[in-house]
Formats: C-alpha cells, sequence, structure tokens
C-alpha cells in the first residue's frame, strides 16, 4: 500500500464507511479481489506477499495485462475464461509490459511472443508503469510540474520530487545508485559477487562520446537449478525506452550470453535479489 500511497494521488485509510473496499485476512480463503470499488471486498492473508500490489491493484479497478485489447501482439493464448479473456473496455494508457505486477507467469496457456520474456512473466513486482497506470486512471497530477531528466515526472503524491525509471534517484532523477563504467573500444569487464539477501544492485556503463554500446553476459550464477527469478536475475536495460522492464534473465539459462545493442547513455544492469548469493560477469565495449 506504501509503495501505491507514496507515488499516487490514492490514498488508504480506516473507515467503517458502507460501500468502502474491505480488506480481509481469511487465511484458507485465497488471495483474490474483485475489481473496482463498487465490488468492495478484497482477501490478503498472510500467505501473500507475493500478491498484494496485484490485488490492490485489481481493488483500484487495473485488469490483467492479457485482458488488454492488444494483448495478441506481445502473447500467445490458449484458454478462455474471466481471467483469460480480452476485455474490449480495457483503457490503454502506457505500453504493454510483461514485468507487469498484473502479468501471470509464462506456462503452455499464457505465453509471450517474444520468447526473451519467459522468465520476466509473473514477477508481481510493481514496475514504473504500473504506478504510471494508476495516475492516468485516476487523473493524479501537480499543481506545477518539474523538469525530471530521465524519462520521470512529477510525483502527485509528493510534487517537490520525480517519480524515475528503474536506476535512477534523487529529486529531479539525475542520481545514479552507484559507479559509473566508462567504456572504451577494446572490451572490458564488470565482475560481480552478491551477497544473499541484497534486493538490488546497480551498474552503470556509459558509452564513447557518439557510439552505441555492445553488451552480454560472459557467466551468471544464481541458486542452483532454480528456474524461476526468485534465484536472483539480471535485467540489462538496453531498449530505448528506459521506463519499461526489459527481459529478465535468471535460473540456469543465461538470456544474455548473446551481444545486445544499447544507445541509451548510462546503460543500466540492474542485478535483483534472491534467496542466496550470486556471480555474474559482463562484457562491454563501446562501437
Amino acid at each position: 500500500m506504501e509503495e501505491i500511497r507514496s507515488q499516487t494521488c490514492v490514498k488508504f485509510r480506516n473507515t467503517n464507511k458502507k460501500g468502502a473496499r474491505i480488506i480481509q485476512e481469511k487465511e484458507d480463503d485465497g488471495c483474490w479481489s474483485n475489481l473496482g470499488a463498487s465490488n468492495g471486498a478484497l482477501n490478503i492473508p498472510n500467505n501473500c506477499e507475493n500478491s498484494i500490489g496485484h490485488e490492490i491493484l485489481h481493488s483500484l479497478g487495473i485488469l490483467h495485462e492479457q485482458a488488454r485489447t492488444d494483448r495478441d501482439a506481445y502473447l500467445h493464448v490458449n484458454k478462455t475464461g474471466n481471467n483469460f479473456n480480452i476485455n474490449p473496455s480495457s483503457s490503454i494508457v502506457s505500453p504493454f509490459e510483461y514485468a507487469s505486477s498484473m502479468m501471470y507467469y509464462s506456462d503452455k496457456d499464457l505465453y509471450p511472443v517474444v520468447g526473451d520474456y519467459n522468465n520476466t512473466m509473473g514477477l508481481r513486482q510493481l514496475t514504473f508503469y504500473d504506478i504510471y497506470m494508476v495516475n492516468k486512471l485516476y487523473s493524479c497530477s501537480c499543481p506545477k510540474n518539474l523538469e525530471c531528466k530521465n524519462r520521470g515526472y512529477t510525483n502527485p503524491s509528493s510534487c517537490d520530487t520525480c517519480i524515475c525509471p528503474d536506476g535512477f534517484t534523487g529529486k529531479l532523477c539525475t542520481e545514479l545508485k552507484n559507479d559509473i563504467y566508462s567504456s572504451s573500444i577494446e572490451w572490458k569487464t564488470i565482475s560481480r559477487k552478491v551477497k544473499n539477501g541484497t534486493l538490488h544492485e546497480y551498474d552503470y556503463i556509459k558509452p564513447m562520446a557518439g557510439k552505441s554500446l555492445e553488451i552480454y553476459v560472459e557467466s551468471q550464477s544464481f541458486y542452483p537449478d532454480y528456474n524461476w527469478c526468485g534465484g536472483g536475475s539480471i535485467e540489462i536495460k538496453y531498449m530505448a525506452d528506459i521506463r519499461i522492464t526489459n527481459p529478465i534473465s535468471c535460473g540456469g539459462f543465461n538470456l544474455y550470453k548473446n551481444i545486445r545493442t544499447s544507445f541509451n547513455d548510462p546503460t543500466v544492469i540492474v542485478y535483483r535479489g534472491g534467496i542466496s548469493e550470486a556471480t555474474y560477469n559482463i562484457r562491454f565495449r563501446s562501437v
């Protein structure tokens, strides 16, 4: 709730008002929410830790990503039913995002058109665009917009700061969360050993003036045989839209073993922590 409250104009409070949303904690009733305020209740027992954001967004009227009218350009869907049908009245206010907290895990009935996104689906972490969507649908705004950098925008919950894409911070999104690596026409290496319990780790690579970056993961070692991203993951933000989540590499498969080209300055590398320590080596150069 705090992650939503602190970045949107939506506020949560205790109330006995009739018709208000009701949060229940029935342990034997699963994780669920009705859609929108008019339908009332949602249920979030203790074992729903990974789905809290998903269910609260439902209660705010946000549909599944697979319900979007443009979903067939991004997903193969081999199943019908309330959780798999297109909703013709869905509002598209942000790009389709495989990492959205409103997306299910990839399986035989629901999987990405672009295979790189298999492990990106179902992360159930609120993304930049999840928050952006709430702000658009609730018309959240400030009296005056700040000059946010790196594609951030003014935070409607705190109008003197910006909401920043992952990897950027500070009042105007001009600050980084770690040191920046310079590149050259020769290959360079970043070698990382991340301790167990590390939630996020960031690296930044700056291309030479007028050049792009070639980048790949030479090796990665996450939790053995852990084929979902709870064992740690790497995301290289090489796509032009620095707001969106790029494909996630995790488990025993190195998604970034082949070279990717980035025109971003800097290119952000995001490590999301898992249940054990992890190591990875990243190679890069300017071209």
